[in-house]
């Protein structure tokens, strides 16, 4: 949304917590009580549309960032490979954890366990 030279101003965002069902939410919306509702503060460049205490933001702000904290993502564990990482035996699944720690065959432990890194594995 880009507002134009032309907008009203904005004079306060308010914010609530509407539980139920659809019809519930609508009629009590539709009701519309100022008891329920809370003004936020707005501040770029956030603009949260919740409550949040920002009493301590500067301090965070000064805070790594996790994008510098984990220069590298990834996707986590892949299901493509639950036959390596899932068993009903957890002495069976430490097993292949400790021989895939402990090898120094690498390629070899993984062709054993059948762990690879192509997607269509």
């Amino acid at each position: 949304m880009v507002r134009g030279s032309h907008s009203l101003p904005i004079e306060s965002v308010r914010h609530t917590d509407v539980w139920g069902t659809r019809a519930e939410k609508y009629l009590a919306l539709k009701k519309g009580t100022d008891a329920a509702y809370s003004d936020l503060m707005t501040v770029a460049p956030y603009f949260f549309f919740s409550p949040k205490d920002l009493a301590s933001q500067s301090e965070q702000a000064g805070w790594i960032s996790l994008e510098k904290l984990f220069p590298v993502g990834g996707m986590g564990v892949k299901s493509r490979r639950d036959h390596f990482l899932v068993d009903q035996d957890p002495d069976s699944l430490k097993r292949r954890f400790d021989s895939l720690v402990a090898t120094r065959d690498l390629e070899g432990t993984r062709k054993e366990l059948a762990v690879s890194d192509n997607e269509d594995a």
